[in-house]
């Protein structure tokens, strides 16, 4: 076995194929580790990955509309009422439980579809999308909590504390019924984390590695999802780009630390807080809209999440956190296995 360019070649003795593996292997390089990888699997894995989220989110609406029509809130008195109630229905308002548990969970269920996608295209474990350790590190996501809910502190006071006072509107009032504040909040501790991890599989996971699995350089499998996931929120310009720092700085950190558990736990926090702020309406507004971002958020998000970077490298050095899988080469073809090989050859 030899060296070239950073890949072992694994020589199988009698002319038996040469494959290439990698390693030391970066986490958006992971596929490359693979035995039965091809460069169309990631491809397949994402486009069953689509469908399937297709499939699941056509459930979730249409179960949430079953409810949503037995428990009154569809009215069914005219064409224009049942329209417009369906449309309402599936608005992200943090005040009213049904919309909320709809609009998490339509985005929660993707996070067993990673792992099935995977599988179904052949591409296993299925735990690499996890970390280099091809698992969720539950110690080190552990370690993660007190960074993410210090930064989420400041952030807090920050944006939602200071800021309001110098712009002479200062956070409001509770306004929501503490009835329905609670029912909310329960629902946004249990799907939350779900969500969160979700977003994270599918933007510094699945489409990572499957960009990584096509170029070594890293910055493109960074990038390109991060666009991706600015995108799918439904914000202004600075939203989106106040989306795009917080996605950039997450997909640095998974490929720097080799997992994604920091993102997770970070993402976690920041949607549990926003959302409760959002369901008690002390912001003003109960629901999800398109005009809340400005530079004053884009500079905080910016300033706190190259704070939460630095703080998780250090920690990560600190705690000896693997960055990087050593591979060990795949067993022999079977006709070229020791015991099938002549013992005078």
């Amino acid at each position: 076995m030899s060296e070239v360019a950073g890949q072992q070649l694994l020589r199988y003795p009698q002319g038996a194929p040469v494959q290439r593996v990698e390693s030391p292997v970066a986490y958006h390089r992971l596929y490359r580790g693979v035995p039965t990888y091809r460069w169309w699997r990631p491809l397949v894995a994402v486009l069953l990955l689509g469908v399937f989220v297709i499939f699941a989110t056509t459930i979730v609406l249409t179960l949430g509309l079953v409810i949503g029509a037995m428990t009154g809130q569809i009215r069914f008195d005219s064409a224009a009422n049942i329209e417009q109630d369906i449309y309402g229905l599936v608005e992200l308002d943090a005040a009213n439980p049904l919309k909320l548990a709809i609009g998490l969970t339509s985005v929660a269920v993707m996070l067993p579809l990673v792992p099935l996608a995977l599988l179904c295209a052949g591409l296993r474990p299925v735990g690499m999308v996890s970390s280099i350790s091809f698992r969720l590190r539950w110690r080190w996501l552990a370690a993660c909590l007190v960074p993410a809910l210090v930064v989420m502190a400041i952030v807090s006071v920050v944006s939602f504390v200071i800021a309001p006072i110098i712009d002479g509107q200062p956070l409001g009032s509770m306004t929501v019924d503490p009835g329905t504040f609670a029912v909310s909040a329960l629902i946004i501790l249990l799907i939350v984390p779900f969500q969160a991890a979700a977003e994270e599989y599918v933007f510094r996971g699945i489409l990572m590695q499957t960009l990584g699995a096509w170029v070594r350089w890293a910055p493109l499998a960074i990038v390109l999802p991060t666009i991706l996931f600015a995108f799918g929120h439904i914000y202004d310009v600075w939203g989106l780009l106040d989306v795009a720092a917080f996605g950039l700085a997450a997909a640095w950190i998974t490929w720097r630390t080799g997992g994604l558990e920091a993102g997770i736990v970070m993402h976690t926090v920041n949607n549990v807080v926003l959302f409760l702020l959002l369901a008690s309406g002390v912001l003003g507004g109960t629901a999800v809209t398109s005009d809340g971002g400005s530079p004053f958020a884009l500079a905080v998000t910016i300033v706190t999440m190259a704070g939460y970077v630095f703080w998780i490298d250090r920690l990560a050095t600190r705690r000896s956190i693997q960055r990087r899988r050593e591979l060990t080469p795949p067993p022999l073809p079977l006709p070229y296995a020791p015991e099938a090989v002549p013992r005078n050859s």
